[in-house]
């Protein structure tokens, strides 16, 4: 299949795919084009450090290249590309484990320092309480699971990758008030959860 540069510009995410899995490395380049800033500032946050963020973004581009042919447009193409860069993170970690930051609700809270098992499931406990204060964040880690997709991915990278409601926006392809609402609605889910888990 073979596709100008003036039309590619105007497929949809899935028509490149579908374009790209036809044999257009044009489509595929547009994609590539659309979403190596977003892929770039996702692997940034997660890994600070350039190198790694670039060397990142240029593997998710390889994956999607080599995989174009089993693309399925089930849900909205850049769904299917967090799981892809998600599902890779994962795996790098597992094999290279870094010491890992505590997901954090700056933004959210007055205390800077503060965890989101901490924020949500309350102050730090007294040595006694131990046992108690593990079941609230054992709590809090169910909750967070329980979350939709879409609204748990915003958190994520709100608050744990530390990127911006712009940059999530861009990456997921929405507007950032949409960002903010589905962050609001996380959190406001996740303190429901937690009163009827810990009642």
């Amino acid at each position: 299949m073979v596709i100008r540069g003036d039309t590619a510009t105007r497929l949809s995410d899935a028509g490149l795919m579908e374009a790209a899995r036809g044999g257009s490395l044009e489509a595929f380049e547009e994609l590539a084009r659309r979403h190596q800033g977003a892929l770039f500032s996702y692997f940034l946050r997660v890994s600070h450090d350039r190198a790694t963020a670039e060397d990142c973004t240029q593997e998710i581009l390889l994956k999607l290249y080599i995989r174009r042919a089993a693309y399925t447009p089930q849900a909205k193409f850049t769904t299917y590309l967090y799981a892809v860069c998600r599902n890779f993170w994962i795996d790098r970690l597992r094999a290279h484990p870094p010491h890992r930051r505590p997901l954090q609700l700056e933004s959210c809270f007055a205390d800077d320092d503060r965890t989101i098992e901490d924020a949500l499931a309350g102050p730090a406990p007294a040595p006694q309480a131990f046992v108690e204060h593990r079941d609230r964040a054992d709590a809090v880690r169910r909750a967070l699971d329980s979350l939709p997709d879409e609204q748990r991915a915003v958190l994520i990278m709100s608050e744990e990758q530390q990127m911006s409601h712009r940059e999530i926006a861009a990456f997921l392809a929405v507007p950032v008030g949409t960002v903010k609402s589905r962050k609001h609605t996380a959190l406001e889910r996740l303190r429901h959860l937690l009163d009827d888990d810990l009642d």
